[in-house]
């Protein structure tokens, strides 16, 4: 039966004052919650600011209130995001990073429908700008990987493709005046024993093109040493379980 139904019969039945209050009480509590909860899906702030006041006033669970007022952090940052999309043209990174900032708090970025929609488009954006601001300054210096790096980064953000060629053609001029010295300096690496130098000697070689064979060569180099040190590793230890077993010896 319905809360008031059960209420009214209770009356009939003589049930103290106190005790109907009290059922009176958690029947607005109830009422009042459902109210709130259908709310929470609504995307208009008012109509979810109306229900969590109606909630307070008559004490519904305090878990159901938080949830109420997070919807309503939730709006508010979605309706600061779409407020700031209406001029595209002025939204600098900065402004555009407190943002998400602000909306990802909050959780906005877990929600559905055309608030999440909302909030992609900030994020899209972002990823653009900054995109397009690491290569701008991989541009300006001389770290091939860097400027690499950038380059792929701002392919999958959409940045415009004449921006992205630019810097291709920075990173070609950088690579092919790096590549002598990159060739050297792996040809010396393979003479020495140390693995991450030679490492990062072949990354670099292949990165500005230094020829097939010279960089094959590094890298057969690379697992000979990466072997002998492999079988250093497994002689020291078997010689330290060795050196236990005797030492367990009554």
């Amino acid at each position: 039966a319905r809360p008031t139904l059960q209420l009214e019969r209770a009356m009939k039945v003589g049930v103290s004052e106190a005790d109907l209050s009290a059922a009176r009480r958690r029947i607005q509590q109830i009422e009042a919650g459902a109210r709130l909860q259908h709310a929470l899906q609504s995307e208009m702030i008012d109509v979810v600011q109306g229900q969590l006041r109606e909630a307070q006033k008559v004490g519904v669970a305090q878990d159901l209130l938080d949830e109420g007022i997070r919807r309503i952090q939730q709006l508010k940052a979605v309706a600061q995001i779409r407020e700031a999309l209406k001029d595209m043209a002025k939204l600098t990174l900065g402004v555009i990073e407190d943002l998400v900032s602000t909306a990802d708090a909050v959780g906005v970025g877990e929600l559905t429908g055309e608030s999440k929609q909302v909030y992609d488009t900030v994020v899209k954006r972002r990823d653009k700008m900054r995109a397009e601001k690491q290569l701008r300054n991989a541009a300006k210096g001389q770290d091939v990987f860097a400027l690499l790096a950038a380059i792929q980064t701002a392919e999958k953000a959409g940045v415009d493709p004449k921006k992205i060629a630019a810097a291709q053609q920075v990173w070609e001029r950088i690579a092919e005046l790096k590549k002598p010295t990159a060739r050297v300096q792996l040809l010396a690496a393979v003479e020495g024993k140390d693995i991450g130098k030679l490492d990062d000697s072949i990354k670099l070689a292949r990165a500005v093109g230094v020829e097939k064979r010279v960089v094959d060569r590094g890298e057969l180099r690379l697992r000979v040493l990466q072997g002998l040190a492999a079988n250093e590793a497994e002689s020291s230890q078997g010689g330290d379980a060795s050196s236990k077993r005797r030492v367990q010896l009554p």
